[in-house]
């Protein structure tokens, strides 16, 4: 303990600090202060010391804090300020002693950022926040201990917004705020300066509107906007803040998330896609969140320029529907308008829209027909073909990217269509996937493996044969490939000669993405001289270099694949002599030269050779000869597959050897084709792995197979019109399971979602096979009379047919008329004649099913008062426990559902149909959300009734949901591909078309009712007769609005639907 100053003793102070610190700090304070202050001063200061440590219990600590900073306090100000600082103490300490000691504790440091002027702002500030309940306190505490750092990174006036935002969390959890202080000094830091007040703003805003949000926005918010400028960052907040009070949670959630994405972009385009951000936000801050959201994506596909119109053409969108909700479908391109603006004023050309004119042009190149489809329509069947492709064909189709853009217009871009097109059908045209083994001299000479395994036992494709005769199977076949596709070239070059132009401009820009033959070791370094001299470019190779030899005897080679008659076994052989001059050659990095050495960069015929430059080469060490890796193939070229091709062309061909066995192919015959072909790496797979990759190979190729059964019979054209946008099919990969997309319409913009719906096909587990006989037992008198009435829906044999020029006989009736206007001084048609003619009912239709949840109802003979199942307006997930209680309250006479009377009206109606011959389909669906729409094939056009048909009837069951609109669309196509006259579709359901967001909510109908009404009118357009029947008694209320001009019918009995049903379709029939 300090002894007490004499000083004090004389002055007459009867203060004293507690602690040994406080006392010593005390003791010093007055020691080199005597020359500073006055008697009257020290008596004073210790006055007021004595004050605070009187205040309140444990007032002493705050007391002791306040001494032991007096001595750095006077120093750095002045006596007053030190006054000053002891009664803002002292006012904290009437409320909290332990907030008045870490207040006296920090303010030195508080001080020596914001100034002693502002103590008194700070100290009001400090006063909203605290309070004498105990976390209040230690969140006071905690917020002192951070203000200088905190200080040093804001304005003081800005502390007032972390006081709001301490505040507002204080409410809902003490350990997320002391943890949100804690960590944000770090977060502010990350902000550049004259954003952090809309960064503080903004995390105000979301401690009021979504709290839990706000520790995560602290932590990561920063993070995301640290790599752009101030500006941007300002920019960006301010368009968060705006979403955030605008749209509240949910919208500020995808704006982070939008956030993140975008540090995929190119930072040159940072500064447009925020000002673009900031311009659409004044219009529409979800519109701002969505294309924020999309804009990464959309740079990599369109240029700037084509985006800067399609936003100034989407901003009077949103001025236009500005009062509907659904305004930003145009910014999240969920709107067929919004796709087709940008698709028509950029430079990208699609494959979606130059399939058909394309298939036209590679049907004249080939002289048969070529489909057209999206290189990912292959890339999904997994059978070799992997993500990255860019154009192939599999030897029947042609497949090229989704999209193009190379150039700077459309017209360029479909020419790169066009060449890509024309190389892949010259493959075709020229036979490079007819190859058969033949052990020629030249394989002969340059095999370096005479043990090869041809003869081994193992199955091998005829180019897997002529590859086993060479050790680095990855040399051989770049070779051959390499030598294929000039050959190639070389006939088209001569055949088409009209796509040369389009050819060099594609060869050109080919050529600006190759590696700088410098960086390549010598054996790569001559092949990708041979690619280079294949797009065009000759006299390039340096003079002196060690290899040129070499190099001039390769193109040498290559160039003798330019006469016409040669084939593709000439192309192996070339590669043949290729491998045996480059397996002289040592795969090693030796000679540093650049391609603007002494080169002549002109654009010449690769068809003129070098002349011949036979210097020797200097010996070499191989010790560091590297492994081999085969330089990238121009893009136009494509994937060249004539290995794995071979292998699908068997497995498609039922007499060849892979189909002798009933299971498909052999499995050990494609394990070694996998071993051998070069075309698929499963080198890196373990020995389960390979044997899984296997058999899941198995199964994709064997369903390409099962595929060409299932329409074998089915005319190309009716295929090409199911797929004539690729992107509206694909293959889900399981037998008899395909999913198609179809637009949906949107009421609010009067615009599509375009391929917004999922319908996935899926054929109906079969039921009971006593089901259908015992409903043709039930209603077999109601069979017998609606067959009856259906055969006078058979034509007459024969019809006369009147008032003709030509015919079989002479109308007497008709020419005494002809004579009587003749002689009257008219001059009347000589159509006196008249004819027979056969007249044939060509008629079919589509029932369509509806097979949601609700037709599990049971049928009430009786009316109750239970509210009907439509009006059901609870959670999705209570839907079935609901429906269940309600059933169990009925007392039904029998014990039938809707859907067992659905059931029955088919099998009459099937019968009915059956009776006079007309083609019809049985259809139902069901599903939960867009992606999900179930479409059930229970009988397909064209199918005849058989057993297996009536036991897919009696396995019809209710299933979830009713999105009625995608399932109208899927049965159009079904009718479209039909050659009838007369095409009807009939929809049975029990009430409003309702679905998982089919609309703003569960609870919203007229979305609904708008897309399905949309969806009848466009089978009204394309000559299809739609008519609806309800058994839903308030079907008035709804389908007045759905149907309007569309025939429809309410049946109020349920029990009369099958003889309704027969008796509508033949009046319907007869329009």
């Amino acid at each position: 303990m300090e002894l007490i100053p004499k000083k004090i003793v004389d002055l007459e102070v009867t203060y004293w600090p507690s602690s040994n610190l406080a006392q010593k700090s005390f003791v010093n304070f007055l020691n080199n202060s005597g020359s500073k202050l006055s008697n009257k001063e020290i008596i004073l200061f210790a006055h007021q010391c004595e004050r605070i440590s009187n205040a309140s219990i444990r007032a002493w600590e705050a007391s002791d804090n306040f001494v032991k900073v007096s001595s750095e306090l006077l120093n750095n100000y002045d006596f007053k300020t030190l006054i000053k600082i002891s009664d803002i103490s002292y006012s904290l300490c009437m409320q909290s002693p332990i907030i008045a000691s870490s207040f006296a504790k920090e303010c030195p440091d508080i001080l020596s950022v914001i100034g002693a002027n502002e103590v008194d702002y700070f100290h009001n500030i400090l006063k909203r926040l605290s309070a004498s309940g105990w976390k209040e306190i230690a969140l006071t505490k905690v917020f002192l201990e951070k203000s200088p750092e905190i200080l040093k990174l804001i304005d003081l006036k800005q502390m007032k917004i972390i006081v709001s935002i301490l505040s507002n969390l204080s409410d809902k959890s003490h350990e997320l705020t002391v943890k949100n202080i804690e960590k944000l000094p770090v977060a502010l830091s990350l902000i550049t300066p004259s954003s952090r007040m809309y960064f503080l703003k903004l995390i105000n805003d979301l401690s009021v509107i979504s709290w839990p949000d706000v520790a995560s926005n602290i932590e990561k918010l920063p993070q995301l906007l640290s790599p752009y400028s101030k500006k941007i960052v300002r920019e960006l907040i301010l368009v968060g803040g705006q979403v955030l009070k605008n749209d509240g949670r949910k919208d500020y959630e995808q704006y982070c998330v939008a956030l993140h994405s975008l540090s995929l972009v190119d930072p040159s385009y940072y500064s447009w896609v925020a000002r673009s951000t900031v311009v659409i936000n004044e219009h529409s801050p979800k519109a701002a969140v969505a294309f924020l959201t999309i804009i990464p994506k959309l740079l990599t596909l369109y240029s700037k320029k084509d985006l800067t119109i399609w936003i100034n053409e989407g901003i009077k969108y949103l001025l236009k529907y500005s009062q509907e909700s659904d305004d930003i479908s145009y910014f999240k391109l969920e709107s067929s308008y919004s796709m087709r603006f940008l698709y028509e004023h950029s430079s990208v050309e699609l494959i979606s829209s130059k399939k058909v004119i394309l298939e036209k042009y590679c049907q004249a190149l080939a002289g048969r027909h070529i489909a057209i489809s999206d290189i990912n329509v292959l890339i999904a069947q997994n059978i070799g073909w992997l993500p990255g492709s860019i154009a192939s064909t599999d030897g029947t189709s042609i497949y090229l990217p989704e999209r193009i853009n190379i150039f700077e217009n459309k017209k360029m871009n479909f020419q790169v269509y066009k060449v890509y097109a024309t190389h892949q059908a010259s493959r075709i045209e020229f036979g490079s996937f007819d190859y058969k083994f033949i052990l020629s001299k030249q394989i002969i000479d340059s095999s370096d493996r005479p043990n090869n395994i041809e003869h081994s036992g193992g199955y091998l494709t005829e180019i897997q044969k002529f590859f086993s005769y060479f050790s680095d199977k990855d040399l051989i076949s770049n070779l051959f490939s390499i030598a294929e596709d000039f050959r190639i070239d070389g006939r088209t070059n001569l055949k088409y000669p009209g796509i040369n132009i389009a050819k060099k401009m594609v060869k050109k820009y080919e050529l600006s993405k190759r590696n700088n033959l410098s960086s390549m070791p010598n054996r790569e370094m001559l092949i990708e001289s041979l690619i280079v001299f294949s797009l065009g470019k000759k006299n390039f190779f340096i003079p002196e270099h060690p290899y040129k030899s070499e190099y001039i005897d390769l193109i040498n080679l290559l160039a003798s694949l330019l006469d016409l008659n040669t084939t593709v076994n000439d192309s192996a052989n070339i590669a043949s002599e290729m491998y045996l001059l480059l397996m002289s050659v040592p795969n090693i990095l030796e000679f540093d030269f650049s391609m603007n050495h002494n080169i002549k960069n002109s654009m010449q015929d690769s068809s003129t050779i070098l002349p011949t430059n036979n210097s020797d080469n200097e010996s070499i060490d191989i010790s560091s000869e590297l492994d081999f890796q085969a330089p990238q193939k121009p893009e136009y070229q494509g994937d060249f597959k004539p290995d794995l091709i071979e292998l699908i062309t068997n497995a498609k061909n039922k007499n060849n050897e892979f189909n002798n066995q009933a299971s498909g192919m052999d499995q050990d015959m494609l394990s070694n084709f996998l071993k051998e072909t070069t075309e698929i790496n499963v080198d890196q797979l373990a020995e389960g792995e390979f044997e899984q990759f296997s058999n899941l190979f198995s199964n994709n190729i064997n369903l390409l197979n099962d595929e060409s059964e299932l329409f074998e019979d089915t005319d190309n054209k009716e295929i090409d019109n199911m797929d004539q946008n690729d992107s509206n099919y694909v293959s889900t990969g399981k037998s008899k399971m395909n999913s198609y997309y179809y637009d949906e319409w949107n009421f609010r913009t009067h615009d599509y979602k375009p391929n917004w719906c999922k319908v996935i096909e899926k054929e109906l587990e079969q039921g009971k096979s006593d089901y259908y006989d015992q409903v043709l037992l039930e209603h077999s008198k109601l069979i017998s009379e609606t067959k009856r009435k259906f055969e006078y829906l058979k034509p007459e044999a024969m019809k006369k047919e009147k008032r003709l020029e030509d015919g079989d006989e002479i109308d007497l009736d008709r020419l005494v008329d002809f004579f009587s206007d003749k002689l009257a001084g008219y001059s009347p048609l000589a159509d006196f004649y008249w004819k027979r003619n056969k007249i044939e009912r060509d008629v079919s239709v589509a029932l369509l099913l509806d097979m949601s949840a609700s037709t599990d109802e049971i049928i009430e003979k009786e009316s109750t008062n239970l509210p009907q199942y439509n009006n059901y307006s609870g959670a999705p997930g209570t839907y079935f426990t609901w429906l269940a209680s309600r059933n169990l309250a009925k007392n039904p006479i029998n014990h039938k559902r809707i859907i067992d009377i659905e059931k029955e009206s088919t099998i009459v109606l099937s019968e009915a149909l059956d009776s006079i011959g007309d083609n019809y389909g049985l259809y139902g669906f069901s599903g939960y959300g867009k992606d999900n729409v179930e479409f059930f094939v229970i009988k397909d056009m064209e199918e005849s009734l058989n057993e297996d048909i009536r036991r897919k009837i009696a396995g019809i069951q209710p299933v979830r949901s009713t999105r009625m609109g995608p399932a109208i669309r899927h049965t159009i196509k079904k009718l479209e591909m039909t050659q009838s006259r007369v095409k009807i579709l009939i929809l049975i359901s029990d009430g409003r078309p309702q679905d998982h967001e089919y609309g703003k909510d569960r609870t919203e109908k007229e979305y609904a009712i708008r897309d399905t009404r949309q969806a009848l009118l466009e089978a009204k357009r394309k000559g299809i007769t739609p008519f609806l029947i309800t058994v839903d008694k308030e079907g008035h209320d709804y389908l007045q609005q759905m149907c309007h001009d569309i025939g429809y019918e309410v049946v109020s009995n349920i029990d009369s639907l099958p003889m309704r049903l027969t008796n509508l379709y033949k009046n319907i029939s007869l329009k």
